[in-house]
């Protein structure tokens, strides 16, 4: 099991034949240089990516034609990707259904007929609430759910629809971990004189089932 960046990772090294060489540390002077190379530009999305994008359906269980249908639904996602075929007008700036997706339009590129921001795929409106669902099957609170998102999907508004769900949700907020508790501060008690004249009850909840 590998993460969905060495994944990313993997697919773009596919198409090259090299070897791995071991180098002794002592004799390995540029070990470091991917790590601190500067970057000059955006990372892309490669060749190959559609086999990567099919095991992601799997793993959401749609299937490509559910994905298709629901594109085809969404005018804006559609209409995004007229824009950055064929360019983008002033008026979409402010003011218009696409105007979030103008202000990270060189970020934005369509590739075997898919939305990407950058390596994220941007999902069409149809499938964004079933990402969610999948994702809170765990119910692993709302820092999580967003981490796990933000590994593969991007879209307007994300992060709001994710904190939504969290918030409506009991066994989230048992495990979230971002939520501040708040504590009553101890006083002291004076000591009954004779039975049943002082008495506490404790009130828990709401409890899941």
């Amino acid at each position: 099991n590998v993460t969905p960046r060495i994944s990313r990772w993997l697919l773009s090294v596919m198409e090259y034949n090299f070897e791995v060489e071991f180098v002794r540390g002592d004799r390995n002077v540029v070990a470091d240089y991917l790590s601190r190379m500067p970057v000059i530009v955006d990372e892309i999305v490669g060749e190959g990516v559609e086999n990567f994008v099919g095991t992601i359906l799997g793993e959401l269980a749609l299937s490509e034609s559910e994905w298709d249908e629901a594109k085809v639904n969404d005018f804006v996602m559609c209409k995004v990707e007229s824009k950055i075929i064929n360019g983008w007008a002033h008026e979409d700036e402010r003011g218009s259904d696409v105007s979030c997706y103008f202000r990270i339009k060189d970020q934005l590129s369509v590739l075997e007929g898919r939305l990407y921001r950058k390596n994220q795929i941007v999902p069409p409106e149809g499938v964004r609430k079933h990402i969610i669902d999948i994702t809170h099957q765990g119910h692993l609170g709302r820092g999580v759910m967003k981490r796990k998102i933000r590994q593969l999907f991007w879209w307007p508004g994300v992060d709001k629809q994710v904190e939504e769900t969290v918030k409506n949700c009991v066994p989230c907020g048992n495990s979230d971990k971002t939520k501040v508790l708040r504590q009553t501060p101890l006083a002291p008690v004076r000591f009954p004189e004779r039975p049943w004249e002082k008495l506490a009850v404790d009130f828990i909840g709401p409890v899941s089932r």
